[in-house]
């Protein structure tokens, strides 16, 4: 059995009356990002790329999210790197309070 069978045979269930109605957009959205819609145009066609825009938008934001990932993390570490080379282990107020909360697991501000 096939991907597109397996997925053909499951539509009735997320169908309009179907037992996974609920879930019908979470189906629409696999369905679609795996294969082409079945659909055509039934009247005059009217000029379309060959570009999905799904498509085209799932790559988009996978293409951002892994650099702001990255560059959190490197910006993290020259922070860190220049308060070590500027001798200072903890930074006073509210600022150094989620790092001493993580460090000792006991949120209480300091005095």
């Amino acid at each position: 059995m096939s991907l597109r069978t397996f997925m053909d045979n499951m539509a009735p269930h997320f169908e309009k009356g179907g037992r996974f109605e609920f879930l019908y957009p979470a189906y629409e959205a696999i369905d679609t990002a795996l294969y082409t819609p079945g659909k055509t145009t039934a009247g005059a066609s009217h000029v379309r790329d060959g570009l999905d825009l799904k498509r085209i938008m799932m790559t988009v934001w996978l293409c951002a999210w892994i650099p702001g990932i990255v560059g959190s993390y490197f910006v993290g570490l020259q922070a860190n790197e220049a308060m070590q080379a500027a001798g200072i282990t903890a930074i006073e107020g509210w600022r150094g309070m989620p790092a001493a909360c993580m460090a000792s697991l006991a949120c209480r501000p300091t005095k």
